[in-house]
């Protein structure tokens, strides 16, 4: 509709606008022809006050009728009136939709929003005593939406949202007091059982080597063996879902009752190159570890690398024995004093983390042994050397950390 305004005597606190429309309408969508309105123009008085008037705009001034809120909208409807009584039409279109909206013709379905423009249109064709399908054709919107608001301007006056009171709250005062002062709630972090004697020996070793050179780290072969489980634990998996999504199929983790077998591998890792990953049948003896592990990899690793390489392992018996004492003896193959209790100073422990998330990635995880040793092997290779190598040289890093402590659980 197009119509016309000016100033009505009221008291101080409330505006009067008397508005003169005429009907305008989209042939592009289906609305009230032209003959129901009985070819006579709609005037009606419309008192507007500002304890009631939330949101308000106009085309003339290009406000956004769904952005203006407060005193703003009372000020924006007030330069309305001024320029009604300057002589500028002030533009009231029954239509939704501006000229340069792009629609589908054939797309008839309602809206479910309303702008507060929408509203004032619809208050004021129903109180025209118009119907509220006919309103609800001219506006595109569904009927119940006109319904419901017509109702609540009957029984409050006032076509503004009710206040919402926001999603319910879940934590208690007390954690809100703790959250005021920066604490949350976290998952602690694990760390090695360590005892008096432990720390003692962590500090010590840090000592001994604090003054490595790069050189040095750079020559150091670092090993260990890893228990791979064919149904691992699921805890670390996290899904990005929409709410209502929890129960959806691709959404969801199987819970395995049983660790459904399980593989043991060893493998090393050294500055510009790693070892084959090592699959190993059964448990991890002293004769297994010479004869699958130091005699065809660690001597010919020894050998490529020259004077200064040094194997290091953790306290294992099968790494402890006299069997293996003796061989790296006779092979001239120094080895690395380790503390106990030190997973978090070998930065091997980072590579299993790297292969594990790879096999996790799979399109297909394993669902056999054998596919779990063929995939273990395949990420292997697959590591970038970059990253392997960037956990090496975090090694001083590493041992200043463990001095910071005094021989505590770090950060790594």
């Amino acid at each position: 509709m197009a119509g016309l305004c000016d100033y009505g005597n009221e008291p101080p606190g409330s505006l009067k606008a008397t508005c003169v429309t005429e009907p305008v309408f989209n042939t592009g969508r289906p609305s009230l022809p032209p003959d129901e309105f009985g070819g006579a123009r709609i005037t009606r008085s419309v008192g507007l006050t500002t304890s009631r008037l939330h949101v308000i705009g106009s085309r003339e001034t290009s406000e956004d009728l769904d952005s203006t809120v407060g005193s703003s909208a009372c000020s924006t409807l007030v330069s309305d009136l001024h320029k009604c009584r300057n002589g500028t039409d002030l533009k009231f279109d029954l239509n939704p939709y501006d000229d340069d909206d792009k629609h589908d013709d054939n797309d008839t379905m309602a809206r479910n929003t309303l702008t507060m423009a929408d509203r004032i249109k619809i208050i004021t064709l129903m109180e025209q005593n118009m119907r509220q399908v006919d309103v609800a054709n001219i506006l595109h919107v569904n009927q119940s939406i006109v319904s419901r608001l017509w109702r609540k301007f009957q029984e409050t006056q006032s076509i503004a949202d009710r206040p919402r009171e926001g999603r319910p709250r879940k934590t208690t005062p007390g954690q809100d007091r703790l959250h005021d002062i920066g604490l949350y709630a976290r998952r602690p972090l694990k760390t090695p059982a360590l005892r008096p004697h432990h720390r003692s020996a962590r500090a010590r070793w840090a000592r001994a080597h604090e003054n490595w050179t790069r050189g040095q780290w750079t020559r150091t072969l670092f090993s260990d063996e890893v228990r791979m489980g064919l149904h691992p634990d699921n805890n670390s998996i996290r899904v990005w879902r929409r709410t209502g999504e929890r129960n959806h199929p691709s959404m969801t983790v199987e819970r395995h009752q049983q660790f459904g077998g399980s593989i043991l591998f060893w493998a090393g890792v050294m500055f510009g190159r790693r070892t084959p990953l090592v699959s190993i049948e059964g448990n991890m003896t002293a004769a297994v570890y010479e004869n699958n592990i130091l005699q065809p990899i660690v001597s010919g690793f020894a050998e490529t690398v020259g004077e200064g390489f040094t194997l290091q392992d953790d306290n294992a018996r099968p790494h402890r024995a006299h069997s293996v004492q003796r061989y790296l003896v006779e092979h001239g193959i120094r080895r690395m004093d380790w503390p106990a209790c030190s997973p978090d100073m070998n930065c091997i422990e980072h590579a299993w983390s790297f292969l594990r998330r790879a096999i996790s990635n799979r399109p297909h995880h394993p669902l056999t042994i054998q596919e779990l040793r063929n995939a273990a092997l395949e990420e292997w290779d697959n590591l970038p050397q970059e990253s392997l190598d960037a956990l090496v040289l975090s090694m001083p890093r590493r041992i200043q950390e463990c001095l910071r402590v005094r021989g505590g659980p770090t950060r790594y």
